[in-house]
């Protein structure tokens, strides 16, 4: 698929991370495809086996095809009851298609915020 991050949630909130459209949003609502302007596709996928959920406990709040802004809130989801029911919510956000760009750099480790820290920079 690509290169990406795992981001270990502390919150019940997904933001955008950057200046986006929506491309797709999955029907069970834990994964959403998103793309920049100038082409970067992303993937945002809360939790690992999450969709055998069936969407329960995951609340979008974006449309497909909607115009997003960094830190706009895009899902809410139940982190502590799929923890509770053994669920890793770790958050991947995977670049796909990405050997149209070339990364300068990608945090490995350390805190973010949603919205606010950088986590990769391209060209």
């Amino acid at each position: 698929m690509g290169d990406g991050i795992a981001i270990l949630p502390h919150g019940n909130e997904i933001v955008a991370p950057c200046d986006c459209k929506v491309i797709m949003i999955s029907e069970t609502k834990h994964a959403l495809g998103l793309e920049t302007a100038d082409g970067m596709q992303m993937i945002l996928h809360i939790g690992i086996d999450t969709v055998k959920r069936n969407g329960q406990g995951f609340k979008v709040y974006c449309d497909n095809e909607a115009l997003v802004k960094t830190g706009d809130l895009l899902i809410e989801f139940e982190r502590e009851n799929l923890e509770e029911e053994g669920f890793d919510t770790t958050v991947l956000l995977v670049f796909v298609d990405d050997k149209k760009f070339t990364f300068q750099s990608m945090k490995k480790e350390g805190d973010v915020t949603g919205g606010k820290s950088i986590v990769t920079k391209y060209s």
